[in-house]
């Protein structure tokens, strides 16, 4: 004789095959073996040779500082030899700035702290269009270099064995600067 199925049998029946699946054991999903597995320290390694290098971030002068012993003296003098005011900067001691292109020029009164100022060791060198109107400056202040330059005198609009055009000057606390007339800049590459 065939069972009888009720409306209360079928929930029975239901409900069973609810609590058998929710007590099954999960299946997990396998995964494939190199999948999980860890690049070797040798395929790594080559892997790192053969990337493209990343790219150098572009560098340039920020800022160059010339010390000096009195920042009225020196910004009045330098804002002459440049034919521009520049600008006092209040905040961290004496300084002044003069925009060089993409540069500044910082003046530093180091004086304030008690100290001597410093030349840099190295002149300064700006391209200018118009050499003669910086060297007319600086002569009014007095700031020709005394030095020899290869044999030719540095206080003088020279050609000089390299090819630039150029003079040199120097502030009275030592920070040398080189003009040299656009289009004559040596930068060392040939051809």
């Amino acid at each position: 004789m065939a069972k009888k199925v009720t409306k209360r049998s079928k929930k029975k029946t239901a409900g069973r095959k609810t609590a058998l699946k929710k007590n099954a054991p999960k299946k997990v999903a396998r995964k494939k073996k190199s999948a999980l597995r860890r690049p070797s320290r040798k395929r790594a390694a080559r892997a790192a040779k053969t990337a493209a290098p990343a790219p150098a971030p572009a560098l340039r002068i920020h800022c160059v500082v010339h010390e000096v012993a009195s920042l009225d003296q020196a910004s009045a003098g330098y804002a002459q030899l440049l034919g521009a005011p520049g600008r006092r900067i209040e905040q961290g001691g004496g300084r002044h700035f003069f925009d060089l292109g993409d540069a500044v020029l910082s003046l530093l009164d180091v004086s304030q702290g008690g100290m001597t100022p410093r030349t840099s060791g190295s002149d300064l060198y700006l391209s200018v269009p118009s050499l003669e109107l910086y060297y007319d400056r600086a002569k009014a202040l007095g700031w020709l270099s005394k030095a020899d330059i290869h044999g030719q005198p540095a206080n003088q609009i020279v050609e000089r064995p390299w090819r630039e055009r150029s003079f040199y000057v120097e502030d009275p606390w030592g920070n040398g600067i080189c003009f040299v007339e656009a289009g004559t800049e040596f930068t060392g590459k040939m051809g």
